[in-house]
């Protein structure tokens, strides 16, 4: 479900959070698998995302500080 979310965000111009939060969600789920395939991927999604809510500024600080605190808890 999140794939095809993805995939549809980003064929669609419009909200970057959203599309960044979904970014996020899948690398959490990719998270949990085991294998190094998964984990660059997830690293990748959440890494994209995070680059979008650093531009959004403020109004993302929440959602930045969670894909950070992933990362870390990620050893990513």
């Amino acid at each position: 479900v999140l794939e095809r979310a993805r995939v549809i965000y980003e064929a669609t111009p419009g909200d970057a959070e959203l599309l960044a939060g979904v970014q996020f969600g899948l690398a959490r789920a990719l998270g949990i698998l085991r294998g190094r395939p998964a984990a660059a991927r997830a690293h990748a999604l959440a890494s994209t995302a995070r680059a979008t809510f650093v531009a959004q500024g403020n109004k993302s600080k929440k959602q930045l500080a969670e894909v950070d605190a992933w990362l870390r808890e990620t050893g990513r």
